[in-house]
């Protein structure tokens, strides 16, 4: 799974991915500052201290945590969704940080 993180005309961070999991983008996308990045970060931690089901709304997209993972959905059209292992959607928003907090040009990312 392949994605780049970029900075668009605007100056705004945005990520370029397969179409198929847009979702996760969108989450990305709707939590581009890294202090909300660790908001994240923590109810992960807490998610895996607890199992206990957590859910967010975006701007355009929804974040679940559950037993089956890291669920992304458009939260225009909710029948589209993407779930991530919650390791791998714990790493990509590492890497989305770290991405923000650098302010680094672009980045490719693989998970």
């Amino acid at each position: 799974m392949k994605f780049k993180f970029f900075y668009d005309r605007f100056d705004l961070p945005d990520i370029e991915c397969e179409k198929s999991i847009y979702p996760i983008s969108w989450v990305l996308t709707d939590n581009a500052r890294p202090e909300l990045c660790d908001e994240i970060l923590e109810e992960i931690a807490n998610f895996k201290a607890s199992k206990s089901y957590w859910e967010m709304s975006y701007n355009k997209s929804v974040l679940c945590l559950s037993g089956k993972g890291a669920t992304c959905i458009d939260a225009f059209n909710e029948s589209v969704e993407y779930t991530l292992p919650l390791e791998k959607f714990e790493s990509l928003i590492k890497k989305w940080k770290s991405f923000l907090s650098d302010r680094k040009e672009s980045s490719q990312v693989n998970i």
